[in-house]
């Protein structure tokens, strides 16, 4: 069954991660982003709210599509939720590699064996 996943982050890496969530398979439920108007969408996936009202969503997963690694970094300490690993499905991945929680694995990414990716990174 396909998980929901709610993505914080509405701009143009976000674009990129949704396709990557949905190759994968999983369903985006909607968008947490303190820019963007609630109600309006982006890929036709709609803005729930602001960031703070993560907690209204407490029972999904969450995957942070912003693109500075800064403010990745102090949104994942902000929030206490089980976060999301997107791997797109042409990613080619070791099964001797480990990849960290809140991580993006793009198409065409290689991870050989032996790597250690840490939480929320970008590849």
């Amino acid at each position: 069954m396909p998980e929901e996943i709610v993505v914080i982050g509405g701009g143009g890496h976000a674009e990129v991660v949704i396709d990557c969530i949905e190759c994968a398979g999983d369903k985006v439920l909607g968008i947490l982003d303190d820019g963007l108007e609630k109600g309006s969408t982006v890929l036709g996936i709609p803005v729930l709210g602001k960031i703070p009202e993560y907690s209204r969503h407490a029972d999904r997963k969450f995957m942070i599509a912003i693109g500075s690694n800064d403010v990745r970094r102090r949104i994942a300490e902000s929030m206490s939720v089980q976060w999301y690993t997107a791997v797109h499905p042409r990613a080619v991945i070791s099964r001797y590699a480990r990849i960290g929680e809140g991580s993006v694995v793009m198409a065409n990414a290689v991870v050989n064996a032996g790597t250690v990716i840490g939480k929320h990174c970008i590849l």
